[in-house]
């Protein structure tokens, strides 16, 4: 029933769409306002979205801002292991580029994100690709989880010679997300980036040649706070999962990864240096950016008398090349994007001691690694702009490739399993603006197909292990299903119609929209997994301003 639905949806929204194509196109909009879209704008130079502020010397188009206003409701069981069935998200961002004076650019942005989730369970964290992770070891405490998280941007550049520029940006991410149903959990988490960087210009005949230097410095903690409601005797236990669903169980007390008595953060931080260049020729330019990341941290507290649990290092690579050919009335561009990350996760070995005054300290001996994880990732995506007014395309024609592959080890001698999953996913979107008399409107269509390879798990042993050797503790239900979410064919279709017009009485342009997005899975109904009737489905409502 759903599926017809959402059929009859898209066949009335293509409809629309082919009705709205045959709509003389040569009625104009009455002001230039209409004719500006803020993300053609931002997304007209790759420099304008690098963390390199320095670059923001290069924007040459009229100040532009936008507002907008959303709220989401999203329902279906085609989730992970840590996801939602019902879920709605309401969102505010603000964004803006100005030119303060010729040589001074800022670009600055500000977001919200309110999300409330129902029967919610899975890993306590707020953030992913984790050194470790701890999973509620029961299908039975599900419950209600809601996350507050605050986002801010701001970079500066200036140029002290038109071929030199200076720049600095900051990106701050502030969250509070919690449980309401034992075992509950309060979360904190912190995360900042101060980039630093330069760029130089280089004009050579009818070439024009632009490189960028950058670092940064990374923070983040997500401190861990563990309850349970009034006196309850009832025992919870958790999955302290060194990978792939495999590690040890440890039950809710006064000690442990889940004290109750301590918050408990999980800190890292690092350095990395980007370089990126350009090469203009006429229309044509070639972009390339490198980015290389080290960062190190830790579960648990720094202290003489506190215990810290794990330390970890992680390392990232990625690199961005864009092709681009851009004439008056048509821009095409071909983005190519790879990442390398991986983490490395070591358990802390300690006893603790006694000192003469009654205070115990600890004392540390070699850490034993329990977890190696890597992922890669390759984006490729071509997208065309074409019929380019002032600054909003009558067209926009993409067609992408995404393929991630993860590999997962655990150890927890002599044990150890294994994981390595690949995804490939296909997408391709198209976008017509009809310019009328007294608006814009904006209609979209867009749709997917993924696929995913490899086995759930693999175990094994370095050694015979004794008869007295504990096996490893498993949660497989969350195994499979985050396996069948990666993993199993599905599709994605959606749509969305915006509406873009003078607000009377003012300069302001107002945009109202609607969306939506279904996908389906096709899996086996044998399959050993917790996910039933595999679908999802998002309804958009949102409202904003561009100015």
């Amino acid at each position: 029933m759903l599926t017809k639905k959402i059929t009859a949806r898209l066949f009335g929204s293509a409809l629309l769409f082919s009705m709205l194509l045959c709509h003389s196109n040569t009625l104009n909009a009455q002001d230039s306002l209409l004719l500006r879209d803020y993300r053609y704008v931002q997304q007209s130079s790759p420099w304008l979205t690098q963390r390199n502020a320095a670059a923001l010397a290069l924007y040459n188009s009229r100040n532009i801002a936008e507002a907008d206003l959303s709220l989401s409701h999203t329902s279906g069981s085609l989730t992970g292991f840590s996801g939602s069935p019902s879920l709605t998200t309401l969102q505010v961002a603000i964004e803006s580029f100005y030119r303060i004076s010729p040589r001074a650019v800022v670009f600055g942005s500000i977001g919200y994100n309110n999300l409330s989730g129902d029967d919610m369970t899975g890993s306590v964290f707020l953030q992913d690709r984790l050194p470790f992770d701890i999973v509620e070891d029961s299908l039975t405490n599900k419950g209600h989880k809601h996350c507050d998280s605050y986002h801010l941007t701001g970079g500066f550049s200036y140029s002290l010679s038109p071929a030199l520029a200076l720049g600095l940006k900051a990106d701050y991410t502030a969250a509070n997300y919690a449980k309401y149903k034992d075992l509950r959990h309060k979360n904190k988490l912190m995360n900042l980036d101060v980039t630093v960087g330069l760029l130089s210009t280089f004009n050579c005949q009818l070439s024009t040649i632009n490189l960028g230097l950058d670092y940064t410095y990374h923070r983040r903690t997500e401190s861990l706070d563990f309850a349970t409601y009034g006196k309850n005797d009832k025992v919870y236990k958790s999955l302290i999962d060194y990978g792939a669903m495999m590690g040890i169980i440890e039950q809710f007390g006064n000690e442990g990864y889940t004290d109750k008595t301590n918050e408990m953060p999980l800190f890292e931080d690092g350095h990395s240096g980007g370089l990126q260049v350009s090469f203009s020729r006429g229309a044509f330019t070639i972009f390339n950016a490198l980015t290389f990341s080290h960062h190190t941290g830790y579960y648990g507290r720094k202290s003489q008398y506190t215990i810290t649990y794990t330390d970890h290092g992680r390392d990232i690579f990625t690199e961005h090349v864009r092709l681009s050919y851009d004439i008056s009335t048509s821009r095409y561009g071909l983005d190519i994007r790879y990442q390398n990350e991986k983490v490395k996760n070591r358990n802390n070995t300690y006893r603790g001691l006694v000192n003469e005054n009654g205070a115990t300290h600890y004392e540390y001996y070699d850490a034993v690694e329990s977890g190696d994880k890597g992922w890669r990732n390759l984006d490729i995506d071509y997208t065309m702009h074409l019929g380019v007014r002032h600054e909003l395309p009558t067209w926009t024609i993409t067609a992408g490739y995404h393929w991630q592959q993860r590999d997962i080890t655990a150890y927890l001698y002599p044990y150890y399993r294994q994981q390595q999953l690949r995804t490939n996913e296909w997408t391709a979107s198209i976008v017509r603006n009809i310019l009328l008399r007294k608006g814009v409107w904006n209609i979209s269509l867009h749709g997917g197909y993924q696929k995913g390879t490899g086995d759930v798990y693999r175990d094994g042993t370095f050694v015979t292990p004794s008869d007295k050797q504990p096996q490893p503790a498993t949660m497989s239900a969350f195994l499979y299903q985050d396996y069948q979410y990666l993993t199993a064919p599905q599709y994605h279709i959606g749509a969305q119609l915006k509406y873009t017009f003078l607000f009377p009485g003012t300069r302001l342009c107002t945009h109202v929209r609607a969306a939506f997005d279904y996908r389906h899975a096709t899996i086996n109904d044998e399959a050993p997994s917790g996910l039933h009737n595999p679908s999802r489905t998002t309804f958009l409502i949102a409202a904003g301003h561009t100015f």
